[in-house]
């Protein structure tokens, strides 16, 4: 949907190689829970991956399609990666033919149901894969210089027509059966990517030079090249966008201020000739991500500063926003939810949500388990 993927991937590692000390194996994961309401945020699929279990990222191509990636617990104590699809009916792995084999996947975006592309990594390489409606395939990567990739921040965004990979200095759109890549240059990273159109592609990050302050880097795709839409402000690292339309850009970033420890963050909008910042809650929290509902309406999901609640999301109807609670996962001891995706359903108002949570074991041990939840709100 997100925090360093080099430093979570080593995170869970470490992470996961404690608490298979601490957890045996044989603990199973809690049910989804039932209640007699319906929640604004309810458990789809949740404990049904090996412990260790993390979800990155969702796509959805419509009310019976949709895939969420990630990774869990492998048996020779590694990580492999997860493609999981809603087929309408409930969550499953993929069992279409020709996936490769991942340690992690990253990102996924489908641009219809038999367009769907995936990022990933095995072992230090990275890789794409392709989904035609009836197989996968793995596709050539874009050409970079050798020993150099889109990183294991690289996100990936479809629509018909076109896919982009975006990650570090490198931007990369695949038309035509051929990859074409931009070198944005050293100092660069790219943090975020969404397409409206093929005529329409945002990508946002940051820059920096030796001895200057990080300044904020967005651009946009026109169908031919690259323009420079940037904020003004120096220091600010953009880390997470929604692209509403051509005139209406929603974006978060972090400023760090000189002299000063950890990050203030704050949304901005573009309308299509300047920037604005716009008033949110996002004191005390590490924003995740950020996106709308197809109905104007707008989500934002992140850890509030030590909340071992359910998952909490904010929704601004266009006066105001409004604190939403996940709905929690039940058959133990559960805390340390964490969602790091979102992913509206075409335009019914309603968005999946991809994260994973913790299940404590009773002893100071703990073990991560992959999350979904979908929006009841319409």
């Amino acid at each position: 949907m997100r925090t360093g993927p080099l430093i979570r991937l080593a995170v869970i590692s470490v992470v996961t190689a404690m608490t298979a000390l601490l957890v045996p194996a044989a603990v199973a994961a809690p049910a989804p829970r039932e209640t007699g309401r319906t929640p604004e945020w309810e458990v789809s699929s949740a404990g049904r991956l090996t412990w260790g279990s993390h979800l990155r990222s969702v796509t959805a191509a419509g009310r019976n399609a949709a895939w969420a990636v990630g990774s869990q617990s492998a048996a020779d104590s590694g990580q492999e990666g997860v493609l999981l699809r809603w087929d309408g009916r409930g969550w499953d792995e993929d069992r279409a033919p020709g996936l490769p084999e991942a340690d992690h996947w990253i990102s996924v975006s489908a641009a219809a149901p038999d367009d769907v592309w995936a990022y990933g990594w095995k072992g230090q390489e990275d890789l794409t894969a392709h989904f035609d409606g009836h197989r996968w395939q793995r596709m050539p990567l874009p050409e970079v210089p050798e020993g150099a990739s889109h990183g294991s921040l690289a996100e990936l965004a479809t629509v018909p027509g076109g896919a982009w990979l975006a990650g570090d200095r490198y931007i990369s759109v695949h038309v035509g059966g051929a990859w074409h890549t931009t070198d944005l240059g050293p100092g660069h990273s790219i943090r975020d990517i969404q397409a409206v159109s093929t005529r329409n592609v945002w990508v946002v990050g940051a820059s920096w030079a030796p001895g200057e302050d990080v300044q904020p880097v967005a651009k946009r795709w026109n169908g031919f090249s690259w323009e420079d839409e940037p904020p003004s402000e120096a220091r600010l690292r953009l880390v997470h966008l929604y692209a509403e339309s051509r005139n209406s850009l929603w974006a978060i970033g972090d400023v760090v201020p000189a002299g000063e420890n950890g990050s203030e963050y704050r949304l901005l909008h573009w309308d299509g000739q300047r920037w604005q910042e716009v008033p949110a809650p996002l004191e005390g929290l590490l924003p995740q991500a950020i996106n709308g509902d197809g109905r104007g309406g707008l989500w934002i999901t992140g850890d509030p500063e030590g909340w071992e609640g359910p998952p909490v999301y904010w929704h601004h109807d266009g006066r105001r926003w409004t604190e939403v609670r996940g709905d929690m996962v039940t058959g133990g001891a559960t805390q340390a939810y964490s969602i790091a995706d979102l992913a509206p359903i075409g335009r019914t108002g309603r968005l999946w949500a991809v994260g994973s949570y913790s299940l404590l074991d009773g002893q100071g041990g703990a073990n991560s388990y992959e999350l979904i939840q979908r929006s009841t709100r319409r």
